[in-house]
């Protein structure tokens, strides 16, 4: 992602995005890329829908109007926009319990699990919740992703 103003990313030698780092890292084309780019990588998280309304296990996502005429998709989110406070523009809500917290000095990795699904938060410095705690955290519409079930691919905003 340093390396240049553009970067391309290759899947078995074919090509799956072609950018500016920071649109691939923000805006991937495909769960490929999505999985890639980033360290940890974006949670991907498969969802059914109902009545205009993502969820599985213990998380719920708010649908824009396009994707919420699917029976299924993937939801995307980078972990350093899982926050603990509820942003006025929700998009998704977790209800989760901390399993192990991996702390990296400016920020402390969370690994989380909601119902059958494993996820990542970033917290800054040392701070988060215990290991075994029962939390509720928030994604901001803004910063989540829809993708095709399917095929991986992202829809355009």
């Amino acid at each position: 992602m340093t390396m240049g103003d553009r970067v391309a990313v290759l899947s078995a030698g074919k090509p799956q995005q072609g950018a500016p780092p920071r649109e691939i890292y923000e805006r991937p084309q495909n769960t490929f890329v999505a999985g890639f780019v980033g360290t940890p990588p974006m949670n991907l998280v498969d969802v059914q829908i109902a009545d205009g309304v993502a969820t599985t296990g213990s998380l719920q996502v708010a649908l824009p109007a396009g994707v919420a005429q699917r029976d299924a998709i993937t939801v995307g989110f980078r972990p350093e926009h899982v926050v603990a406070t509820r942003p006025s523009e929700l998009g998704a809500e977790i209800q989760a319990s901390v399993r192990a917290r991996e702390p990296l000095g400016p920020a402390t990795l969370l690994h989380l699990v909601a119902g059958d699904t494993t996820l990542r938060a970033r917290a800054p410095g040392f701070s988060g919740p215990d290991i075994d705690a029962d939390v509720t955290l928030f994604v901001a519409a803004e910063h989540l992703c829809f993708f095709d079930a399917d095929t991986g691919v992202r829809w355009a905003e």
